[in-house]
């Protein structure tokens, strides 16, 4: 079995003018560094190594990310976050508002936590476009920032069962909601019904409501490593 864990942010800007009320999600995906990946093996073994993690940073660097940061290329606020913890969605999930005075020249983010020695340490960092000025304009309160860390497991599945021997369909239950299916490395496509798997192979299709996940191979199912990723 393995565990990734991959990183996403999003701003939501409320927007109220005299034809408007709504809120702007602007999102951005980000790149996890090598001491964001210590950071999540070693919470699991020493809760004395480093702290949980403790703040949002904002930046207006532009420099590309890259996996060896270990601090933002000029950062100018540091916010602390609150976290909340999805178990059925395996993802953990960072919040906090600012102005926008804090955030209107802001091109980069990141997440921090600190070490037993009080130094920080950078677990994920992303550049992005400058948010344009024009929709600062009709604000009508605080910018929510929103930080996930999505964890997603894989793993071979064997127990399968023959449902349409015509089409080569084959069945199997899986609790978890399926995010990528390979077959030998090769990816399977995703599908929105069990009438459109039929003209596929290689491809996968799941009902949520009953919990089966069908696939039609792309070769001969004994000789086939179908890995699973939820």
């Amino acid at each position: 079995m393995n565990l990734n864990v991959k990183g996403a942010y999003s701003f939501t800007i409320p927007i109220t003018t005299m034809f408007l009320n709504t809120k702007l999600k602007i999102k951005g995906h980000n790149i996890i560094t090598r001491v964001g990946e210590a950071f999540f093996l070693y919470r699991c073994i020493d809760n004395d190594l480093c702290s949980p993690i403790n703040y949002i940073v904002i930046g207006n660097g532009t420099l590309p990310p890259k996996r060896t940061d270990r601090k933002l290329s000029n950062e100018r606020l540091r916010k602390k976050c609150s976290s909340t913890v999805e178990i059925d969605n395996k993802r953990i999930i960072l919040s906090c508002n600012v102005t926008v005075d804090e955030i209107s020249d802001a091109t980069e983010i990141g997440v921090i936590s600190l070490n037993s020695k009080n130094e920080d340490l950078l677990i994920s960092h992303d550049v992005y476009n400058k948010i344009d000025q024009t929709v600062f304009s009709g604000i009508s309160g605080e910018i929510n920032i929103e930080y996930i860390y999505q964890f997603t497991t894989s793993f071979q599945k064997n127990a399968w069962s023959i449902i349409d021997e015509t089409n080569n369909i084959f069945y199997s239950y899986e609790e978890n909601t399926v995010i990528r299916v390979f077959e030998n490395n090769s990816g399977y496509r995703s599908v929105s019904s069990l009438e459109e798997l039929k003209n596929h192979d290689g491809a996968f299709y799941q009902d949520l409501t009953d919990k089966i996940l069908y696939i039609k191979p792309i070769g001969d199912l004994n000789n086939s490593d179908i890995i699973v990723q939820v």
